[in-house]
């Protein structure tokens, strides 16, 4: 009875390790794919922001971005999004906006969107938004689709 014992202890102890090292293996590869990709990541055009668009500090630069985007001024809203600080709540969907409505939707520059689209993807991995207008973005690129 103790042989018993003693033996089926010994997979499932041994099946437990390797579960452990499994998962530990599969966090490992994720953190160095994620880290991989941002070195990859293309960078964003250096575009400065005109003098006559700076926010005022602490101005709501994703709702003035808003506003001047459903008012048609395509330039005033790029210049407001780019003000959207990185630690700002809106930062991620500034970031998208960025990308998919001004460079591939307004201006049909699909490839100057994707850095746009990619720092939201980071920042924001959960939102499913942020993967359809990636592929919408990379399919864009492609050729595919509508804008």
């Amino acid at each position: 009875m103790e042989n018993e014992r003693s033996s089926h202890a010994g997979p499932t102890t041994g099946g437990r390790h390797i579960l452990r090292t499994l998962g530990f293996s599969l966090a490992l590869v994720a953190v160095l794919a994620v880290f991989a990709f941002t070195l990859i990541l293309p960078q964003a055009d250096p575009t400065m922001v005109p003098a006559h668009l700076l926010l005022p500090a602490g101005a709501d630069a994703w709702q003035a971005g808003h506003t001047a985007y459903n008012e048609g001024d395509m330039e005033a809203a790029g210049a407001y999004w780019r003000q959207v600080p990185e630690d700002d709540e809106d930062w991620a969907r500034a970031q998208r906006f960025l990308g998919w409505k001004l460079h591939v939707q307004e201006q049909g520059t699909p490839r100057k969107a994707l850095p746009y689209v990619h720092r939201s993807l980071l920042a924001d991995p959960m939102n499913g938004n942020v993967w359809q207008d990636l592929g919408r973005t990379y399919a864009a690129t492609l050729g595919f689709g509508d804008r």
